[in-house]
């Protein structure tokens, strides 16, 4: 009797998965409507955004030529992780490697970015950051 008591306790904690910090997740504070922008840097324009992540690790992103967001230039969408507290990000139609980036949640409303890597294909892209804010 031990000894069935034994292998089914074996069998049971065989069958439980642990989660790894170098597994990636999703960020459930990440979820939701977000909006951001990157003021003017030398040699590069100026841009908004609005982007929204999805619970499913899904994301679209539109980007606007005005702080307004009425000029659309560009929309994308992609797949979002984090993995080893780092965010990544990467949208097949536009990049070969996903940008990474340093986040900290300064509040339920911000989240402050700070690039780590990016696509190179993608321009004005270094020493990067930015604050998304909750819509």
């Amino acid at each position: 009797m031990k000894r069935v008591f034994i292998l089914a306790s074996l069998v049971m904690l065989s069958s439980c998965s642990t989660i790894k910090a170098s597994d990636p997740f999703l960020d459930e504070q990440l979820v939701g409507d977000w909006v951001g922008e990157r003021e003017n840097v030398v040699g590069c324009d100026y841009y908004s955004w609005a982007t929204k992540r999805n619970s499913d690790g899904t994301y679209q992103i539109t980007f606007y030529e005005d702080s307004n967001r009425t000029v659309d230039v560009h929309s994308e969408s992609g797949r979002w992780w984090v993995k080893e507290s780092v965010f990544y990000n990467k949208s097949e139609s536009v990049m070969k490697e996903p940008d990474a980036y340093d986040y900290k949640v300064i509040s339920s409303e911000i989240v402050e970015f700070n690039q780590i890597s990016a696509d190179q294909s993608v321009d004005c892209m270094g020493d990067y950051s930015f604050k998304d804010i909750r819509r």
